[in-house]
């Protein structure tokens, strides 16, 4: 039978890495909403419509700020709902393909985890919507808390059936290819998983119901585990290729999947710490002890970022896949990297010198400490730019000799 053109295209340029074109920018949605959740004064655990429409009627640099952010959540939620239905349109057409069966059992096979990542990210964005732009939702939390933990339980189990078939073939097979694992693209895995470890962990932090709680708190914490065990595993692995044969050109910035993995690590710790204290033994944790544990995670962070870009630099990815002609997909794992270092950053400062007093909120040394972080996000949205815009042109250069 003839392959129609659609089949061709997806079998000489789709992957399930795609995803990461919609994830990087629900990553950024979250991330700028970081702002109002650390800047804007609110009574629950998560600014809402109320708090922001109260900013908004200030008429002060406040209110332009809170108008400016909230539209920018907007624009990148669309963009992230958006690429999300057309990646998914794509990767349907991609499983009739020779190309999904071919990859199937081979160390490729780890990308089919990039959907549940994606769709855990969704839930997460959805959230933030919700709370931005939907009055008095907050009303109504305890009813909506369980069904989020349903659907974060649903893409976890879906994640770990694909996992499963992954790991269980090349444990049964040995069929894992090391040379070709020169890179840390395997660590995909631990990071779908604590993407749905940071979401369940949620209703621990913010329910008051105690039945929610339990349960999120043991489902968060199996996440959790799988994650970090994982996370060791396929960093080891992935080193030892890395130094037996250098690494991969095209994927170096799998180097940087430990910040994003270790940004999702420390917010699930803190809401997972928050949560048993405030509801079970209903008291608060001691802010030093959440400092010194956002003062390590931020440290394996800045230690990961300075490798990462040493061997970017050394081998001109930036210069070939970013500011160059050269395209390939898995540039978009730059974006989340600079999505979390942010998202962190700003909890390590709120957190680590804000609540314990160090420094005072609002002053010249806070805003201060904030500017590195504003200047990684900038960045990130300038780079994402980048890349879309090669990637329009490579789709347009597919449509002429279709």
């Amino acid at each position: 039978m003839k392959k129609t053109s659609t089949q061709l295209e997806m079998e000489t340029t789709f992957s399930p890495t795609w995803f990461l074109k919609a994830l990087g920018n629900g990553g950024l949605a979250v991330s700028f909403f970081m702002y109002l959740m650390f800047f804007i004064e609110h009574k629950n655990p998560l600014p809402t419509f109320s708090d922001l429409s109260r900013e908004l009627a200030s008429h002060d640099l406040r209110a332009v700020m809170v108008a400016l952010v909230s539209g920018v959540i907007l624009y990148f939620s669309y963009m992230y709902f958006y690429q999300l239905a057309v990646q998914l349109k794509r990767y349907f057409a991609y499983l009739k393909t020779d190309s999904y069966r071919n990859m199937l059992g081979t160390n490729d096979e780890i990308t089919l985890m990039t959907l549940p990542l994606t769709l855990a990210m969704g839930i997460n964005v959805i959230f933030v919507l919700g709370a931005v732009f939907v009055p008095h939702l907050w009303d109504y939390i305890e009813i909506l808390f369980p069904f989020a933990i349903l659907a974060f339980l649903a893409v976890g189990i879906y994640a770990l059936k694909l996992f499963l078939n992954f790991f269980s073939d090349t444990l049964a097979k040995g069929n894992f290819d090391f040379v070709r694992n020169n890179n840390l693209g395997q660590m995909i895995a631990p990071f779908a998983f604590i993407m749905v470890s940071v979401g369940l962990a949620a209703s621990v932090a913010m329910s008051h119901t105690k039945a929610t709680n339990i349960f999120a708190f043991v489902t968060s914490v199996f996440f959790l585990v799988l994650a970090i065990l994982l996370m060791n595993i396929k960093m080891l692995l992935g080193f030892k290729s890395i130094f037996k044969h250098g690494a991969h050109d095209e994927m170096t910035p799998t180097l940087w999947i430990a910040i994003p993995i270790t940004t999702l690590i420390g917010i699930t710790l803190i809401r997972l710490i928050s949560g048993t204290y405030h509801h079970f033994l209903e008291s608060s944790p001691n802010p030093i002890f959440l400092f010194i544990v956002l003062l390590t995670l931020f440290s394996i962070e800045v230690i990961f970022g300075l490798l990462g870009y040493t061997v970017m630099k050394r081998n001109n990815y930036f210069k070939k896949f970013v500011n160059g002609d050269q395209f390939h997909i898995g540039s978009y794992a730059l974006i989340c990297p600079g999505v979390a270092f942010v998202v962190l950053g700003l909890f390590f400062v709120n957190y680590g010198f804000i609540k314990t007093g160090f420094i005072s909120k609002f002053s010249l040394t806070h805003w201060l400490l904030i500017l590195p972080f504003v200047i990684v996000q900038l960045k990130t949205i300038q780079t994402l730019n980048r890349l879309n815009q090669k990637s329009k042109v490579l789709s347009f250069i597919q449509q002429k000799f279709d």
